[in-house]
């Protein structure tokens, strides 16, 4: 088979799979990307890029700003469709960047496509990243940095240039990828700076001869990395205090991770959880906030309570069998595949003039290990995504963990084994298996149900609404919304950046604020908190609305109260 052919299946792919998610609903969709759009539109209408139109951390990036503008430029189309179409497009060379880097790993082209495949039917990739522009975009650069690490046949003086235009970029794209990226090459270059130093020392000894080994990452390089990204994310955006911010809630976090941990699942557990919220909410908005509340007369009759999120139901009887605690452990398995992987590499495979190569499969392998024994940190930055910046190296080492297991098998079967594994994982991870079986919470993709639909798509009454609102509001009292939609409303109007509150509670809300409400608060009577991250549904208080607030606007998809 013709070589070519392998990069462009994974082109295709891949492409097809992002597609998939970014072209749900006519609107932009999802998380995050609802914000980043809503930014470029801003950016759009006001003709300048400017840190005061939105103070918060996404203005940062400009990936989000002023590149959709730039194409928007070219490409005269409806803004949306910038973020729905043409970023997944440029997104979609990102496995061929991580095809390249695996090259490097593994000749065998088959094992090297197959390490590649892995990346695109990870969850990262499904459904992540087509949320995540600024991340897609920054990790392009990310992975382009690395590749010109490890590309032996350019000039010394190319490298240098590429990797500090590729670093620059990144660092303007995304601040999260940015500081992973630095810390990722301080470390790297140490490790090689105290290799050399030490075997400088041994061949001045005598005891060994000199190794001729290429070291791309020079101390000029990474100061100067770390400069620009010091004055960027530190001195001119100021976005420095979310790292700040990790750290100290991954502190707090240590003492109750256990407990958490046991009890998560369990719908009492969610209770407490959401009674500790509202109350952390209460006196956060009486007392820091000065917002006048109902008094507790009027309020104790309206309990707020957590409820079950929404399953698809069983289709087929499985019995006692647990089929979905097997893609729990085959994505363990897969980790202990890569650790295994590095370590194969690192004893059997690695060439003793690639150093530098070993020690960037080292760091990447340690962050991995480091963030499945240090818990804590996942409840303040989502694990799957720093898992999915690094497995722009490891999942070369993920097919060497397959070959330290099956080596004693013949070629063929290796990749049947692999192949094997690798589409299982996929029917889990893109949700078919939910579908055909049941029993767990259904994807966006594939469903106009569930708690990610009803939190994430975008319908034109939600849109209409928020656009009656800022027409009509007094621009002085305070808007409670959920909490996926204080963005929409803070980015529409710079007014009200300060007057959107979240939790919609009797025991929160203001006499005279406004209230909106969406089509899942309406026609389920649900709404949504997330309290230490976790998504908790809990009954919304429509009768407490309806007996003590104004009905101002209703176009049967969204309502307004005053």
């Amino acid at each position: 088979m013709n070589e070519n052919i392998y990069p462009w299946a994974l082109w295709m792919i891949g492409l097809s799979l992002l597609l998939m998610f970014s072209m749900r609903s006519w609107y932009v969709s999802g998380g995050d990307i609802i914000t980043e759009n809503q930014l470029f539109q801003l950016t759009s209408i006001k003709y300048i890029w400017n840190l005061a139109n939105f103070k918060d951390a996404y203005n940062s990036c400009l990936s989000i700003t002023i590149l959709p503008n730039v194409l928007n430029n070219f490409l005269k189309i409806q803004g949306d469709y910038i973020f729905k179409i043409f970023n997944q497009i440029i997104y979609s060379i990102f496995p061929i960047i991580i095809f390249l880097i695996s090259k490097k790993y593994l000749i065998d082209k088959i094992l090297t496509f197959l390490s590649v495949f892995f990346v695109i039917i990870f969850e990262g990739f499904i459904e992540s990243s087509p949320m995540h522009i600024r991340q897609e975009i920054a990790f392009i650069f990310f992975s382009l940095m690395i590749l010109i690490l490890l590309t032996n046949d350019l000039f010394f003086n190319s490298i240098k240039i590429l990797f500090i235009l590729f670093g620059f970029s990144m660092i303007v794209s995304h601040y999260s990828t940015s500081y992973i990226a630095i810390t990722f090459f301080i470390l790297t270059y140490i490790s090689s700076f105290i290799w050399r130093k030490f075997k400088n020392m041994e061949i001045g000894k005598g005891k060994i001869k000199k190794i001729r080994s290429r070291f791309c990452l020079t101390i000029e390089l990474t100061l100067l990395i770390l400069l620009f990204g010091f004055l960027w994310l530190s001195q001119i955006t100021q976005t420095s205090s979310g790292l700040v911010n990790v750290a100290e809630s991954s502190i707090k976090q240590i003492n109750n991770i256990f407990q958490e941990e046991n009890n998560m699942g369990q719908i009492s557990s969610y209770n407490d959880l959401l009674q500790n919220y509202t109350y952390e909410l209460n006196i956060k908005y009486n007392t820091l906030y000065k917002i006048k509340l109902y008094d507790n007369i009027k309020i104790k009759e309206y309990y707020s309570r957590a409820i079950n999120p929404e399953i698809l139901s069983y289709k087929i009887s499985i019995g006692f069998i647990n089929i979905f605690g097997f893609y729990k452990i085959l994505k363990i398995l897969i980790q202990i595949l890569i650790i295994m992987g590095g370590f194969y590499f690192l004893f059997f495979k690695i060439k003793k003039n690639n150093i530098e190569r070993l020690i960037m499969v080292i760091i990447s392998t340690l962050f991995l290990v480091l963030i499945k024994l240090l818990p804590f940190v996942n409840s303040t930055y989502d694990p799957m995504r720093f898992f999915y910046q690094m497995i722009i190296l490891l999942s070369s080492f993920l097919i060497l963990g397959f070959l330290f297991f099956l080596k004693f098998i013949s070629k063929n079967r290796i990749y049947f084994v692999i192949t094997t594994i690798f589409i299982v994982y996929f029917l889990y991870s893109s949700g078919f298996l939910a579908q055909i079986i049941g029993g767990q919470a259904p994807n966006l993709q594939l469903n106009n149900i569930g708690d990610k639909y009803n939190m994430w798509y975008t319908y034109n009454e939600k849109n209409t609404a928020i656009n009656w609102f800022i027409l009509n509001e007094n621009n002085k009292d305070i808007l409670f919304v959920n909490n996926y939609d204080m963005r929409r409303f803070q980015v529409s109007s710079t007014s009200l950046n300060y007057r959107v509150f979240q939790g919609i509670l009797p025991s929160t809300v203001s006499p005279g604020a406004y209230v909106y409400s969406d089509k899942t608060n309406i026609l389920k009577n649900k709404a949504y908190l997330f309290p230490n991250n976790l998504v908790v549904p809990y009954n919304f208080p429509t009768e407490f609305l309806n007996e003590n607030k104004n009905k101002i606007y209703n176009n049967e998809g969204s309502e307004i109260f005053k």
